[in-house]
């Protein structure tokens, strides 16, 4: 039901062969290779007889071993070695090279856009983890390892699965962005969209919201793109469908999480993971109004999990799970029905346009009236409220 994101679409026109879910066969634009994972490789092609697939569409460069101020002065007879070695494989194999010494020759992440190779759209390879760099230019681009870069080298394409995608919305100052970027920092092809409605930390106005993961973190941050500032609605096209696990973490108070779970429906994958946040809240506040996440776990439709937390002395879970049923999307009519629980707060008008347009186009025009009809009541509500207790 939900739009393609330029992921999803760059990924499956590179896809030779293989279902998603499994390892699919990746067709490869641009390998680039440099001077420390790549003699095993070559040597890999000399002792099998083959030779490299597609020369034209491989570039390398020297620049773990070469020393910042003077490049010839190696003293590590290894290093050296290594420099040496890359010089004689690319001559050999006919692959064009910014080699030691040589005006092209620098960092092999900065030196592929210098040369004009990384371009959008391509899928891009190399021997080294901060190849997802390159990213930034619309491309697809991840690390790989040494017996990856033989196979490569052999056929121009690589086994991959696609990338296990977490959404996060509700961000705050970012601690739980950070505990979720350390969980799958070593899980192949992960990645976390994270989602808040304040630009600013809430608790502390002079910092963005997420700071810790740039502050505190920053070496996690190669698999973390934040969006700040309005609705999850806003962002969700960009971000795409398939997504495997989402994190719900924003007001607790109506409308809060009940219109954020229907911008959210749309893209989760078949039997998703959703994970909510202060489901039993308002029992121990004793505030009638922060019920939202409650109500919202005990609507939705799937195998629920409450995890025994032991929270404020009870046994009552305040984090519930859910993994979603099938048929998910076919009771979408007891999640609007939600938006008829009394508004604590009332959203903006801009907030209620952009709903307004995703609601229409996700669910039709029928689910848009309903939403259009019970903002405008609780706008009126709201509003004279205010008035009779001025």
């Amino acid at each position: 039901m939900s739009g393609k994101s330029i992921f999803d679409k760059l990924w499956e026109r590179h896809v030779v062969t293989g279902k998603e879910g499994e390892p699919q066969l990746m067709y490869v634009d641009q390998h680039y290779i440099h001077e420390v994972t790549s003699p095993q490789a070559f040597q890999g092609l000399r002792d099998a007889g083959r030779k490299v697939r597609r020369p034209d569409l491989t570039f390398g460069t020297t620049d773990h071993n070469v020393p910042t101020v003077d490049i010839f002065n190696i003293r590590d007879l290894i290093s050296k070695n290594q420099i040496d070695t890359l010089a004689e494989n690319v001559a050999e194999f006919g692959i064009d090279a910014a080699t030691h010494g040589s005006e092209r020759q620098g960092i092999v992440h900065m030196v592929g856009p210098e040369i004009g190779r990384s371009q959008p759209g391509k899928f891009i390879v190399c021997g080294d983890s901060h190849t997802a760099t390159h990213g930034a230019f619309g491309a697809i681009a991840f690390g790989i390892g040494t017996s990856e870069v033989e196979h490569v080298f052999a056929t121009q394409c690589i086994w991959q699965v696609k990338p296990k995608k977490i959404l996060e919305v509700g961000v705050a100052g970012g601690g739980s962005s950070a505990i979720i970027l350390n969980a799958i920092k070593d899980i192949d092809g992960s990645f976390l969209y994270s989602i808040d409605y304040n630009e600013k930390y809430y608790r502390d106005y002079s910092r963005n919201s997420g700071f810790i993961v740039n502050e505190k973190f920053p070496e996690l941050s190669n698999k973390w793109k934040l969006y700040l500032g309005g609705l999850s609605a806003k962002y969700m096209e960009e971000i795409g469908g398939d997504i495997d696990l989402c994190l719900l973490d924003t007001a607790h108070i109506n409308p809060g999480e009940f219109l954020d779970i229907l911008f959210i429906l749309p893209y989760l994958k078949k039997n998703a993971i959703l994970v909510l946040h202060d489901i039993s809240l308002y029992a121990f506040r004793g505030r009638d109004t922060e019920t939202t996440c409650g109500n919202l776990f005990t609507t939705l439709k799937g195998k629920k999990m409450t995890p025994n937390e032991n929270y404020f002395g009870t046994e009552i879970g305040n984090i519930g799970l859910i993994i979603l049923d099938d048929d998910i999307m076919e009771r979408i009519f007891d999640y609007f029905y939600l938006l008829t629980l009394p508004w604590t707060y009332m959203i903006s008008k801009e907030d209620i346009v952009v709903a307004e347009q995703f609601i229409r186009k996700h669910y039709g025009e029928n689910y848009a009236k309903m939403f259009l009809n019970i903002a405008l009541y609780y706008q009126k509500k709201i509003n004279d409220t205010k008035i009779n207790d001025l």
